[in-house]
């Protein structure tokens, strides 16, 4: 490399089209500290995955509470601030019966979401001062922001999988629905995903789901440690009663970005015929 001039400015604008690039920013920081750099693209964000404890983390390990206390006060941080947005994305429902899951899709039944969660708080005119009130079941529960979290870290870990839209479950009963916020497709398994708090009980959409459909396990976010469960209940499928078997993995929700580690890492040890 010849001589830089020391009145030299690096200006990378769209830096987002290469993905490389931004990893290898440190390195200026590093070995050109006396360079100006200067970035600009519309899609970055700024991701909670970036703490060591979180990047290395598996599920057989423990998350101590003042660290998750810690997490989740950060996640709530993020939930208001979010990242840089591109536009709403729209993801379409499916009957998820096997993959690719896009197979099954029913363009007409849809819902929206936003591809960031700042700019659906600024749409809803919620400010600092509501969403730092909320205890976090709340939060979960009387609104979208934690679906919304959930939904735009789905869509950036799906980018470059053959499986890449975001798709949910509903199944339309005479009396109720059933809805199922998300099921993707990882490591060749239909996984299952309810962003939610609250007992085990609470979560009929997903035994309706998992009695129905070839599921190895589901996924569970909502605010508490981690855990999982053996989940034993019946459901009813039209006149008949059925006992649905299925272990449950509960995540709290700033782990979003490790899911695809944690989802390979359980089947490896957990396989499902």
């Amino acid at each position: 490399m010849g001589e830089i001039n020391k009145n030299a400015l690096l200006f990378l604008d769209e830096i987002q089209a290469v993905p490389e690039a931004i990893a290898a920013l440190r390195y200026f920081y590093e070995d050109k500290p006396e360079i100006p750099v200067i970035c600009a693209g519309s899609l970055l964000e700024f991701v909670l995955s970036d703490h060591s404890f979180i990047m290395h983390y598996t599920p057989d390990q423990k998350i101590g509470e003042i660290v998750h206390n810690r997490l989740s006060s950060l996640l709530r941080s993020y939930y208001y601030i979010g990242g840089m947005p591109e536009a709403i994305a729209v993801f379409a429902d499916s009957h998820c019966s096997g993959l690719p899951l896009q197979a099954d899709l029913e363009e007409k039944v849809y819902k929206t979401l936003f591809l960031d969660v700042g700019l659906m708080n600024a749409v809803c005119g919620l400010n600092w001062h509501i969403v730092s009130q909320m205890d976090d079941i709340k939060l979960i529960n009387e609104g979208a922001i934690a679906e919304q979290f959930i939904g735009q870290h789905l869509q950036h870990l799906l980018a470059d999988s053959p499986n890449r839209d975001l798709t949910y479950w509903l199944r339309e009963g005479r009396s109720s629905n059933a809805e199922l916020d998300f099921v993707i497709g990882i490591a060749g398994s239909i996984i299952p995903i309810e962003v939610k708090a609250g007992p085990t009980g609470k979560l009929k959409s997903l035994h309706q789901f998992m009695g129905q459909k070839k599921a190895p396990f589901a996924i569970r976010f909502d605010s508490s440690l981690p855990s999982v469960h053996q989940i034993k209940t019946v459901i009813n499928i039209g006149k008949e009663r059925k006992d649905v078997n299925y272990p449950l993995i509960s995540l709290p929700l700033y782990l979003i970005e490790r899911l695809e580690f944690i989802v390979e890492d359980y089947l490896e040890h957990h396989p499902y015929s």
